[in-house]
């Protein structure tokens, strides 16, 4: 019976531990760095490509449907919305890396806007349910506003770019 008792009081202390662990592996540890990162600027995420030469497109990718919640804006093209917006060597990427999103981009829009795509008519946005431009896609041309991202379930995107 002692035995017994000894081993589930272990075994309770075990994952308290594990869990505790967890708890501080997912806190914000976020460092900003490596592709991906993007600034702040109090209202959205912005990327830093945005107004440079580097710029293909302006896209707002929102978490919510109906243009809500956290804004997202890129301007370059993004194979991994994991390294979204605090860079692919950051905790919240790492994690993301190992299904858990939380603080990134990736599988949360749930809305955008393409507010216009450089390089002609023939160019147009089209953003990959997973990573490295792969798998399903849906294509935007410019304008357009899209309230929700049907025929998807909401919050399945994980990489964007421009095509032409």
């Amino acid at each position: 019976m002692r035995r017994t008792l000894r081993w589930r009081i272990a075994a309770t202390v075990s994952a308290l531990v594990l869990a505790t662990g967890m708890l501080v592996v997912a806190a914000p540890i976020t460092l900003a760095e490596g592709p991906g990162t993007m600034e702040w600027t109090g209202t959205i995420w912005r990327d830093p490509d945005c107004g440079s030469e580097a710029q293909q497109f302006d896209v707002r990718l929102f978490r919510d449907t109906n243009y809500g919640g956290t804004t997202w804006k890129f301007c370059t093209a993004s194979a991994n919305l994991c390294w979204n917006p605090h860079g692919s060597s950051s905790s919240d990427a790492l994690l993301c890396g190992a299904g858990f999103d939380g603080g990134t981009v990736n599988d949360y829009p749930s809305s955008l806007k393409v507010k216009a795509v450089g390089g002609g008519t023939s160019c147009r946005v089209r953003l990959y349910v997973d990573p490295g431009y792969e798998g399903a896609s849906l294509s935007y041309w410019d304008p357009v506003d899209v309230p929700s991202l049907v025929p998807w379930p909401n919050d399945a995107l994980s990489s964007l770019r421009r095509v032409c």
